[in-house]
């Protein structure tokens, strides 16, 4: 249940594998570049560093998360 940020290249020949590990996480954010291979770091740096500073600020974001901030942002409007 660590909170995980899975990154992949849609060009690389490993995202089946990443996808198949991401579906195991149970907290997981998954990002896939376009256009990009197995060195998401070097190709598309700019891009790269701004996911990884938005999962540092904001945690794992997935469906389940944002039902929850949703909840959360209603009952904290009610009262």
């Amino acid at each position: 249940m660590t909170p995980t940020l899975v990154i992949g290249g849609a060009s690389d020949s490993l995202l089946p594998g990443n996808l198949m590990d991401y579906q195991l996480l149970g907290n997981a954010t998954l990002h896939v570049f376009s256009r990009v291979g197995h060195g998401v770091p070097r190709e598309v740096p700019a891009a790269f560093s701004r996911v990884l500073a938005d999962f540092m600020e904001h945690g794992v974001v997935n469906a389940a998360t944002i039902q929850a901030r949703l909840a959360e942002a209603k009952a904290t409007a009610a009262g």
